[in-house]
């Protein structure tokens, strides 16, 4: 009887990862082969824990969420909780933000609840928290969990950024400019002030915030280039107008009765094109803040 080479048997093997790949049926024996006879397999050696099941749903759920597949991120995220309720926070954490950026934020909010029942002190998730409110014209609220993401933690920079927006949108301007000097030079603090009040229809305050970021800053490319365009174009009517004209996706309606999941989803695109206060300068367009909100 012709022996069953080690090819056929590999053909016949079927490694099956639970809930993160689909089942295929393996090849058929080639003609003049015997099929390998299947009381010979011992599947059980191939089979995933769920405890692999869940590292390996959730490592690709990562890769996914940072590749921007927000809905696939979700699904598997939720494969790996399933399969690993010891994951249940970290899930939690990565899916809450997965969740607002598709504009879901009443699923988003429950799993932020479910972190902060646990951990109420979390500052990056009272931050995240906090710019989901923000995305959402929601300043009081932004400013609320701002504040108690930096109580718990002084030195987070992407909440005092967040903070410095917010106070600009309440028109608390001079705590507004208090907040970024905390986290990046006066200069570019003048040129996020300066780009709030644009949005805010307020174009003399904005082009006079400019000119004080070249007076400290004379170099500062971003504030000359904004200042040029707002001095050369004529200034839109309202504040929607200015609005759709002079600001980038990340204020995009701010002030105005924008559908939340529109303004969520666009202050998220907008925010990924922006470095954080101490990486190295991005190519921005001459309307971008210096440093844009970011959860």
């Amino acid at each position: 009887m012709k022996s069953i080479s080690r090819g056929t048997v590999a053909k016949v093997l079927l490694i099956l990862i639970p809930g993160c790949h689909s089942l295929t049926r393996p090849p058929a024996a080639p003609v003049g082969e015997l099929a390998a006879p299947t009381s010979t397999i011992n599947t059980t050696k191939v089979d995933k824990s769920p405890t692999e099941t869940a590292k390996l749903c959730f490592a690709t759920a990562q890769e996914l969420d940072k590749a921007g597949k927000d809905a696939q991120a979700a699904g598997l995220y939720e494969k790996a909780r399933q399969a690993d309720r010891r994951l249940t926070i970290p899930v939690a954490r990565r899916l809450a933000v997965v969740l607002d950026r598709q504009g879901q934020f009443d699923k988003a909010r429950a799993e932020y609840d479910l972190i902060l029942a646990k951990h109420p002190n979390d500052a990056d998730t009272l931050n995240n928290l906090g710019y989901a409110y923000y995305s959402r014209g929601q300043w009081e609220l932004a400013e609320t969990h701002l504040r108690k993401a930096l109580a718990a933690d002084p030195k987070h920079k992407r909440a005092r950024v967040n903070l410095g927006m917010t106070l600009a949108q309440r028109q608390d301007y001079q705590q507004s400019l208090d907040a970024f000097a905390q986290v990046v030079p006066l200069a570019q603090g003048h040129c996020n002030l300066a780009f709030i009040l644009t949005t805010q229809g307020k174009f003399a305050e904005a082009k006079a915030s400019y000119r004080e970021a070249l007076r400290l800053d004379p170099g500062l490319r971003l504030a000359q280039a904004a200042l040029t365009k707002l001095e050369n174009s004529p200034a839109p009517a309202t504040v929607g107008a200015a609005a759709t004209t002079t600001t980038p996706p990340a204020l995009l309606g701010a002030g105005l009765p924008t559908p939340p999941a529109a303004l969520a989803q666009s202050a998220t695109e907008a925010a990924r094109t922006i470095v954080e206060p101490a990486e190295a300068p991005a190519a921005r367009t001459p309307n971008d803040p210096a440093v844009a909100p970011r959860p």
